[in-house]
């Protein structure tokens, strides 16, 4: 298999697929596709296509393929992981971990501690981290990267079935979140490494929260949020 290359407007009707731009680029240039091979195309939705390549073109780049098998992939269960964005490449680090493990939305979360702020090009970019990860882990959902939001705006536009769920040294046991019902959308909630000040603790409490601990040591935000994504999908 010569990789997995992403097609949003891809169908379950499609009988061919064509790749233009930087996918064709990458197929042909980076993974060096032949003719006759076989691809993966996904549209991030749910679908994955198992594809033969019949054609390539270099320039225009442009790769057209037959689908040969179509895998529908049902949505996962909702985990959406709100974190407070570390500097520099640590951004990447945390966007791919946490999309191979399987989260499905992603707020960039603004804080009185944040170090790291939104620019004009930050969530295209934000968006590129998680879609390049989610070709190389082959997962069929492209999670949603939303808009930089403060805490206090961020929990109060969530359903209100939502489960709330942060670390602290004060938190409980992990096993703790194999008890949550099957039928709850979960919300993480990962603070800047200089941690939630106490007005913003007490508004997530307010609210309700599961607070887990995730041992002894002093975790960086992206090996939080990793920690805690991974647990929770993986006990719940």
């Amino acid at each position: 298999m010569a990789g997995v290359f992403y097609l949003s407007a891809f169908d379950e009707a499609d009988t061919r697929v064509i790749l233009e731009g930087d996918e064709a680029r990458h197929a042909a240039a980076v993974r060096r596709i032949r003719v006759g091979e076989e691809i993966t195309v996904s549209n991030g939705q749910g679908l994955l296509g198992t594809c033969e390549v019949t054609s390539l073109n270099a320039k225009p780049p442009q790769v057209e393929a037959s689908v040969q098998h179509i895998n529908t992939v049902p949505r996962p269960r909702l985990i959406h992981l709100a974190a407070a964005m570390p500097k520099g490449d640590r951004q990447r680090v945390l966007l791919e971990m946490v999309t191979q493990v399987g989260v499905s939305e992603f707020t960039p979360l603004l804080c009185d501690r944040s170090v790291s702020k939104e620019s004009a090009n930050s969530q295209e970019r934000w968006q590129r981290y998680c879609l390049e990860a989610m070709k190389q882990s082959r997962r069929a959902w492209l999670p949603q990267v939303n808009r930089a939001t403060g805490l206090k705006d961020l929990i109060d536009a969530l359903p209100e079935e939502t489960l709330l769920v942060c670390a602290s040294s004060d938190g409980r046991s992990v096993q703790d979140l194999g008890a949550i019902g099957q039928d709850r959308g979960i919300a993480i909630l990962v603070g800047p490494e200089g941690g939630f000040t106490g007005d913003e603790l007490e508004a997530i409490r307010q609210k309700g929260v599961l607070e887990i601990n995730l041992g002894d040591g002093v975790l960086r935000t992206e090996t939080a949020a990793v920690v805690v994504t991974a647990l929770t999908r993986l006990l719940i």
